[in-house]
């Protein structure tokens, strides 16, 4: 979905009185650098991935909502006992590098991807 396309839904979703949360998506900027460094959009271009907009959070707040509780898929997958399907050279990269990566950025590599969900502001 498109910036363009997502502002709509959201406008037409708060404009609906029932509709009291949204689940959606986060990828964190530097998530979508990555995918474009590695050309991941080339591959699954039938499944592109197009909501890119400039301040994520500060998109949706233009549109009527705010975060009320966002779960990050690598804290989900340690809570639920269920590591993330990775390959295994990278599970070994992750695990020799990661005792020299700086704090900020290790939170950074948690906070990559999650699920927020939404309330009307």
């Amino acid at each position: 979905m498109s910036v363009e396309e997502a502002a709509s839904l959201a406008d037409d979703l708060r404009a609906l009185e029932h509709a009291c949360f949204w689940v959606v998506d986060y990828m964190h900027p530097d998530a979508m650098k990555y995918r474009e460094r590695k050309g991941m959009d080339r591959t699954m271009k039938n499944a592109a991935f197009r909501f890119k907009p400039a301040d994520w959070f500060g998109f949706f707040r233009e549109h009527g909502w705010r975060a009320r509780q966002i779960r990050y898929i690598s804290e989900e997958a340690v809570r639920l006992g269920r590591p993330m399907p990775l390959p295994v050279p990278i599970k070994i990269l992750i695990h020799l590098t990661m005792p020299f990566v700086p704090q900020a950025r290790r939170k950074a590599f948690r906070e990559f991807m999650a699920y927020v969900l939404l309330e009307p502001c």
